[in-house]
């Protein structure tokens, strides 16, 4: 059944292999949308996929990686799979992306940007709670 959905949600997709196609089409996406480039830093990524009628995209590396944005100084996890839908400034229906909140890892389902807070970015989890971050922190040149 899972596997029925994942397939019709992937259906007519752009799918590109090998990691410098990739992290450059990962960041043009991002950036396409008007998201930070460096919101997903990714490593060893084998595969991105976006279906253009429905925003659906993921990101498939080798292996789960963690990484710290040292601006914000939060340590993050991305799962081997990373995927959701894109739409302008907003990743929803997110999986694969976790923050850690002081010992506690924290599902990360939402991640958007509006007018009314001009150059911050908004995490939320799963369980309703969220924050509010400078967009620069997201940058490729932070990091």
């Amino acid at each position: 059944m899972a596997t029925t959905v994942v397939d019709q949600q992937r259906e007519g997709a752009l799918v590109l292999k090998g990691h410098e196609t990739c992290m450059e089409s990962a960041i043009a996406m991002l950036v396409r949308f008007g998201l930070p480039d460096g919101l997903l830093p990714l490593q060893e990524i084998e595969e991105v996929g976006f279906v253009e009628s429905t925003g659906y995209f993921w990101v498939l590396q080798k292996k789960s990686t963690e990484h710290v944005f040292k601006a914000i100084k939060t340590k993050t996890s991305y799962a081997k799979e990373v995927n959701g839908f894109i739409e302008k400034q907003r990743l929803r229906k997110l999986s694969g992306v976790k923050a850690k909140e002081l010992f506690l890892w924290v599902s990360i389902d939402e991640i958007f940007m509006d007018d009314a807070h001009p150059n911050q970015i908004y995490f939320k989890s799963s369980a309703g709670l969220g924050r509010w971050h400078p967009a620069s922190a997201f940058s490729l040149e932070q990091q």
